[in-house]
């Protein structure tokens, strides 16, 4: 018989309840456990807490050897995170001492990624719900899905926060360093499929827009772009954006469009094209803008507009 006793690891009922407020966890039987991250049902709402509770939820989750798969979603309709906590913020810089700061600041945000790479090694599946932040643990993941609606975006250099947080750290490694850097500093909008997307309007006529680099093909409604507006007048109405920027044959469109007569539909495509493009390239939205590419122009038919 052994001289020491095995130290206690809590067990899935005790780290299900100490969490509860920030994770729902139910596990099967074959050890597939589903965490979806929460604050009090709704939500999730950031705050240095919430980091803090993360850490430690990654590391509880990671002793426990009776899970087998990790499956990571959030409560609907957003993954992490479109609210925040202003009162725990100002409560963390406004402490008199450095020592509350240093906490939050430090080994809490490193182990709120740390953790999960590191204590996390069973296979594991990130669902994103919804828009938000904080997509680092997605792309940490082994798998992850998203829905159409998601895109990667870093907000923190635009709120004069220094970037460079576990989301960066993990775009560094799933797309270089480089365009990571771009993403943190220029605060592009693309979606899992390397996409910007828009809508754009013109008098009844509403287009839902993806653009993404490549040769220039266009498919409006599933059909070729000079099938569909086999007027060239139409062509040149969708190309116009492209023109602008010096952008000719650098991106793939794909629309969807509906309404508005002929006109009118080339006119949304063009306001969606231009739209995308500020998402993709964020600093083409001043020429954009000047040449008037930015704003839809859509009356409807009760002001008796055609198109």
């Amino acid at each position: 018989m052994a001289l020491q006793p095995w130290v206690h690891v809590e067990t899935f009922e005790e780290y299900k309840e100490r969490f509860k407020d920030f994770a729902y966890m139910e596990r099967t039987d074959d050890g597939i456990l589903l965490v979806r991250l929460h604050w009090k049902g709704g939500p999730v709402v950031w705050s240095y807490q919430t980091q803090h509770a993360y850490g430690h939820l990654w590391t509880a989750i990671g002793h426990d050897k009776q899970n087998e798969v990790l499956i990571l979603t959030c409560q609907n309709p957003y993954w992490l995170c479109q609210s925040s906590d202003p009162s725990s913020f100002d409560e963390v810089e406004d402490s008199p001492g450095p020592d509350l700061k240093y906490d939050c600041n430090v080994p809490d945000t490193m182990n709120f990624v740390e953790n999960f790479i590191n204590d996390i090694e069973i296979p594991t599946i990130a669902a994103i719900n919804g828009i938000g932040q904080h997509y680092e643990f997605a792309l940490m993941s082994d798998i992850t899905l998203t829905v159409p609606e998601f895109f990667f975006s870093d907000a923190h250099f635009s709120h004069s926060i220094v970037p460079g947080d576990g989301m960066n750290f993990a775009y560094r490694v799933a797309v270089g360093p480089k365009r990571a850097a771009y993403m943190a500093y220029m605060e592009p909008k693309i979606d899992a499929k390397g996409r910007a997307y828009a809508t754009g309007k013109r008098k009844d006529a509403v287009a839902r827009v993806w653009i993404k680099p490549g040769p220039g093909t266009v498919t409006v409604n599933g059909r070729d772009g000079s099938v569909y507006f086999a007027r060239p007048v139409l062509r040149m109405i969708v190309s116009q954006p492209f023109g602008i920027v010096e952008r000719v044959d650098q991106y793939d469109v794909v629309a969807t469009v509906v309404g508005g007569g002929l006109s009118g539909q080339a006119g949304a495509v063009r306001h969606g094209i231009s739209k995308a493009l500020t998402y993709y390239e964020p600093a083409l939205r001043g020429p954009l803008k000047a040449a008037g590419e930015c704003e839809s122009h859509s009356f409807g038919a009760a002001a008796g507009q055609g198109g």
